[in-house]
């Protein structure tokens, strides 16, 4: 067996830990090159791009050098990398045909991902025989036959086995997806429960079946398929970090549950193992069960509260609309829309404020103008995108002088979470919300303590706006 830094040998094999090495390495002397060329023709570049057409220079104008440079570039990269990966599907007992599938622009990176994970084709040995006792005479006790449903369906290598769990569940993961998600718009908890749990049983039961793996393996196994799928759907542009960043926990939760049930029922007896084709019918009803009764949406609110050092009338003029916010961005808002500034066109109850966040404007209209205690407002439009997962409803503000002269300030929103399950989704949501908040609040804050001065808008860093392109979500708004 050649080594795997062996780089341009295209003969022997490559374990998944070379192939992982092998890959880090060059990932690491690529990088920087190709941020070198892009800094030459002042074209931004951060690791995204590799992943997300959204934020790819081949999605965009660039200068054609720029282009061949980067091709030119890639080049030798691209033969070491065809190299290893014949030599990792030669160790899996796959065809080097699949290789092809290197070529493939973004999704190549969940091709790469199905490599790492999958086992090689040889086994080492099992553990010996236990010892013959004056009963057993050498001959291991009888156990009954497995069903011959799963000797005909799963392979008996490994590498294979885990290749089968995988497009199981990749198939039955992405399809509800995307009749779910992305034609219907439903986001119930059984697209965040029930879907996961099935995708990690049927990886870590194909790979555990028949086969004495240990739980831990199993589970490693069943939730592989959720950094395939995450890739995938980056890569399609379907989702951007920051949902994926959102659901990560909960889906690997119920992955890691499913994979050790998976675990469970492949070690078990024939009845347990017939639980395999039940949830593979299951699952997808359950989740179809979401489409059809579909849950109202859930009525929420969110308080942030700040104490700013002036009297109630000079802050009442700032909360009523407000110059570019000029502190730097804080890293939460690399993953959820940022509020830049808010403007207003009357002073009484009907009045439109309006507020301008880096993916789109909140038209307020003002229902309650009591200056300078409450201001209170609908909210009549919002981003797009974003009443796919929520809806606000209103806003309040809330003036309160007190004894030293100070005031304090409260900040609520009032929204409905169309993302089940409600806890979970509710903490994102929440977190969100607040950070918001204050970042306005202390925006407010401010400008009342330290009125005049300039107020050009903070400028967002390379990588969060980055970050931000990959989702339609957050995605920035033409101005």
């Amino acid at each position: 067996m050649r080594h795997a830094l062996d780089l341009f040998s295209w003969q022997g094999r490559v374990s998944r830990k070379g192939y992982l090495l092998a890959g880090i390495l060059l990932f690491a002397i690529k990088y920087p090159l190709d941020f070198a060329v892009s800094m030459a023709f002042k074209q931004p570049w951060n690791p995204l791009m590799y992943l997300s057409p959204r934020v790819s220079p081949f999605g965009r104008e660039v200068p054609a050098g720029y282009m061949v440079a980067l091709l030119a570039l890639a080049a030798p990269f691209i033969y070491m990398g065809l190299s290893l990966t014949v030599r990792r599907l030669r160790d899996m007992g796959v065809s080097p045909f699949w290789a092809g599938l290197f070529f493939l622009p973004f999704l190549h990176f969940a091709f790469f991902a199905v490599l790492v994970f999958t086992p090689p084709a040889t086994e080492p040995a099992g553990p010996a025989l236990p010892a013959p006792g004056p009963y057993r005479e050498g001959i291991p006790l009888a156990t009954p036959p497995p069903p011959r449903f799963f000797e005909r369906v799963i392979p008996r290598s490994k590498g294979l086995a885990y290749l089968l769990g995988m497009l199981m569940s990749l198939i039955m993961g992405l399809g509800c997806y995307v009749i779910v998600a992305q034609v219907n718009a439903s986001f119930g908890s059984m697209l965040f429960i029930g879907l996961p749990f099935g995708m990690g049983f049927f990886t870590a039961f194909c790979t555990s079946y028949d086969r004495g793996l240990r739980a831990r393996t199993a589970i490693w196994y069943g939730i592989s398929p959720l950094v395939v799928a995450s890739i995938l759907l980056l890569a399609f542009a379907w989702e951007g970090i920051a949902c994926i960043i959102m659901a990560f926990p909960i889906l690997g939760a119920m992955m890691g549950l499913g994979a050790w049930v998976g675990w469970l029922c492949a070690g078990s007896r024939p009845i347990g193992q017939l639980a395999a084709p039940l949830l593979l019918l299951l699952i997808p009803c359950l989740v179809g069960i979401d489409l059809a009764n579909p849950r109202p949406p859930e009525a929420l609110s969110v308080v942030s509260t700040v104490t700013i050092h002036a009297p109630p009338e000079v802050v009442w003029k700032n909360v009523i609309s407000f110059p570019p916010i000029t502190t730097p961005p804080a890293a939460v808002f690399a993953i959820v829309a940022m509020p830049l500034e808010a403007r207003i066109d009357g002073n009484d109850p009907g009045a439109t404020r309006r507020c301008v966040f880096t993916n789109g404007t909140f038209v307020e209209p003002i229902e309650v103008w009591d200056a300078p205690h409450e201001l209170r407002f609908g909210v009549r439009e919002q981003p797009g995108h974003l009443a796919e997962y929520l809806d606000v409803k209103h806003g309040q503000f809330l003036l309160t002088g007190n004894a030293d002269g100070t005031t304090t300030l409260r900040g609520t929103t009032w929204y409905e979470l169309k993302v089940f399950p409600t806890g979970y989704w509710r903490a994102w949501a929440g977190t969100f919300l607040h950070a918001i908040h204050l970042r306005v609040l202390e925006h407010v804050k401010q400008l009342s303590e330290h009125p005049g001065g300039t107020h050009a808008a903070a400028a967002m860093p390379d990588w969060m706006a980055a970050s931000n392109a990959t989702c339609a979500c957050t995605r920035h708004a033409p101005k």
